[in-house]
């Protein structure tokens, strides 16, 4: 007779036990010592029952940072909830994400930073828009064209333009940290201040469409 099948109750466990053998080794060594054999090694448990739970290490670690990313869609929509006006509140979500990658490095670069090697494995893609950085830049730029403050342009590229621009702020210095790149401390504000100016409506000359007060 084989074994009985596991209830969720005893799942939810198993992958908790996993999660916390791998969030220990990961504050103990960081990423380098992180393997499926150290940490099913960590968790009393075989490899092969760990990759029921996780494809691979990359997946284990992007189930760890679940929280601070869930936690920056909630600063999203507190910002949204709070700033009424379109191009201020562009420019709000730009710099909490820059302040939130600074607050969580790791996870920064384990979420956003990580390159999935290449393979033949055919991904799901979902809508960009469905992240809530994006739409909630989605959102303000649409609503700033309707009032005039704001540029032209498709909302969901522009969208996706700004969230580029204050990413590479952040990522260059990491990437090229061999170089005197200035930091993103540095980076991310001119970036900032750089991608509102671009918003700007030609002909305008309001210090508000400059990203001011």
């Amino acid at each position: 007779m084989g074994r009985p099948s596991a209830t969720p109750e005893q799942r939810k466990q198993q992958r908790n036990k996993i999660r916390a053998a791998a969030a220990d080794i990961y504050q103990e060594e960081g990423l380098t010592g992180l393997s499926v054999r150290a940490v099913a090694k960590r968790a009393g448990v075989s490899t092969g029952l760990l990759y029921s739970y996780f494809t691979d290490v990359s997946d284990l670690l992007r189930s760890l940072w679940l929280r601070p990313v869930a936690e920056f869609g909630r600063r999203v929509v507190a910002i949204e909830e709070t700033q009424p006006d379109p191009r201020k509140r562009i420019e709000a979500l730009l710099t909490a994400y820059v302040a939130w990658a600074h607050e969580h490095p790791d996870v920064y670069r384990g979420v956003l930073l990580l390159v999935r090697p290449p393979g033949p494995e055919q991904l799901d893609v979902e809508p960009v828009a469905s992240l809530p950085l994006c739409r909630a830049l989605r959102d303000a730029i649409a609503e700033g064209q309707r009032q005039g403050s704001v540029a032209g342009g498709d909302p969901d590229l522009l969208a996706q333009t700004l969230w580029a621009g204050a990413h590479g702020a952040i990522a260059l210095p990491v990437n090229l940290d061999r170089f005197d790149v200035a930091p993103s401390s540095q980076l991310g504000p001119l970036m900032i201040a750089t991608l509102m100016a671009s918003l700007t409506p030609p002909h305008s000359d309001s210090p508000a469409h400059l990203g001011g007060p």
